[in-house]
């Protein structure tokens, strides 16, 4: 039987579901390995040692109360530093960006809850904590790198991309890159978002 640590999300999720391992189990297992081997490669900046196991907690605590959770609800994940997680910097691999604290989390997996159903109205909170969530966006379009988001397909009934930024002044490496993935992606048929409630964007 493979390690925790080394099973995929999915493989994970579903022995979390099952209740054969707990979302705690999990987090522990994954906070070993990372002390294990990120003093040799560094794969981690800021490890949230605390807040994992918190979160850990609040969704083996979901799961057995039955309250409708994510997929993924459960599963460890890490966030690179573009993505707002509240009380963390958003560096940006950015040193004069240490301080740039957030708010508010933008990636939804980190939470124990849902972010939203897919076809559901966004609520006025979200709506204005969107421009928070453009930061990477701004960043890029402030020191002129090229960028290009391309559609990948869609997982459990949710849509899935890649985001590709070049060098300044190298749109032609976006392109190409774009078009080799695109090359090798199915055709996409768009999603009927409320033929799809039951699927989360969050874990």
């Amino acid at each position: 039987m493979s390690e925790i640590w080394e099973m995929s999300a999915w493989e994970l999720a579903r022995q979390i579901q099952a209740r054969t391992v707990s979302s705690r189990e999990a987090v522990e297992a994954h906070l070993r390995r990372i002390a294990e081997v990120n003093p040799s490669v560094n794969a981690v900046t800021v490890v949230l040692t605390e807040r994992a196991l918190q979160a850990a907690d609040a969704a083996d605590r979901a799961l057995a109360s039955g309250l409708p959770v994510g997929p993924l609800c459960g599963v460890p994940v890490t966030v690179k530093e573009n993505i707002d997680v509240a009380g963390s910097a958003t560096t940006l691999g950015i040193v004069p960006m240490r301080d740039a604290v957030a708010a508010a989390d933008v990636l939804a997996p980190i939470c124990t809850g849902p972010a939203f159903a897919v076809g559901s109205e966004l609520d006025d909170g979200r709506l204005a904590r969107w421009p928070a969530s453009l930061r990477m966006a701004w960043t890029v379009n402030i020191l002129g790198l090229p960028a290009v988001a391309v559609p990948t397909g869609l997982a459990e009934g949710l849509p899935q991309g890649v985001q590709i930024i070049g060098p300044r002044f190298r749109e032609d490496l976006c392109l190409d890159a774009a078009d080799a993935i695109e090359a090798r992606t199915p055709p996409l048929t768009p999603i009927a978002p409320r033929q799809h409630r039951q699927h989360d964007f969050a874990a």
